[in-house]
């Protein structure tokens, strides 16, 4: 099998093996988190800033943080500044959603966005950040906030989630964001916002987002959600007509040159600081 990469200027490069059983590969990304099978065995990994070969276990560039496992079994294959910490943007969604999930709220059930959420729903307007337009006072069922969050990587449906599970308090849910980080055995994380849109102080590192990532997608609807290309948002009571939400993450759209068949989830996206981050 072969990875695969998109850069910040939208090109594509493949990651195979060489014929000396090596790990080869061309990719320019700012971070990006590859899965699928490697000799029969699921793997994650992080590659961070990455713009060079992989090539007999190492790359070519010191700056760059590389994080590559097998998963199941929790052997790293390759790390370089692996704890490094990193600003990480809306791979930030991957803890936000993991702690809905694991929240034991009933996803099928509808909640109403609160008027607590109208200076933060300004705040995220103001930084350009994707949304859903979900508005106060609508009606949405839980579900369909997580396929926002996770396809449409919409920073609303991240603030109305956080909302949801601590009860109005965002302040509290980062604050869970960070204890989950620890138990997951995270030494570089601190989360300071529930969505990544807001960078300063907002970082991980390489080896911390491959823990986070496993957590999820070891969860079974985690992996439905963020596996999907597209999805429809049913009318609410503040939108009169159904809506149709796309994934950001072009790998799985067979439409792009981007896609791979073997691609599985999980996050993408994109800040100025630390550019484009990917997770599968």
């Amino acid at each position: 099998h072969s990875f695969s990469g998109v850069d910040n200027q939208g090109c594509c490069h493949d990651v195979g093996r060489g014929g000396n059983g090596a790990l080869r590969a061309r990719v320019r990304v700012h971070m990006g988190l590859f899965g699928g099978r490697f000799d029969g065995i699921d793997r994650l990994a992080l590659v961070h800033g990455l713009d060079g070969h992989f090539v007999g276990g190492q790359t070519l560039r010191e700056g760059e943080s590389v994080y590559l496992f097998y998963a199941d079994i929790d052997k790293p294959i390759l790390e370089q500044n692996a704890d490094q910490q990193r600003y990480i943007a809306s791979l930030t969604k991957m803890m936000t959603a993991l702690l809905f999930l694991e929240s034991g709220k009933d996803m099928n059930a509808e909640i109403t966005i609160p008027a607590s959420l109208t200076q933060e729903f300004k705040d995220i307007q103001n930084a350009n950040g994707s949304t859903i337009n979900l508005r106060i006072g609508e009606t949405v069922r839980r579900i369909d906030l997580l396929y926002g969050l996770l396809v449409a990587s919409a920073n609303d449906a991240a603030s109305v989630i956080a909302s949801d599970v601590s009860d109005g308090d965002l302040t509290a849910f980062v604050a869970r964001m960070n204890q989950r980080a620890k138990e997951l055995g995270c030494t570089s994380t601190s989360f300071t916002c529930v969505h990544g849109l807001y960078d300063y102080g907002n970082v991980s590192s390489a080896h911390d987002l491959a823990l986070i990532a496993k957590a999820c997608a070891e969860n079974e609807t985690y992996m439905q959600v963020a596996n999907t290309l597209s999805y429809t948002l049913p009318a609410t009571n503040l939108h009169q007509n159904e809506r149709t939400i796309t994934s950001t993450n072009l790998m799985l759209n067979p439409e792009y040159p981007y896609y791979r068949d073997y691609i599985r989830g999980m996050m993408i996206g994109f800040t100025t600081l630390p550019g484009w981050c990917y997770a599968t």
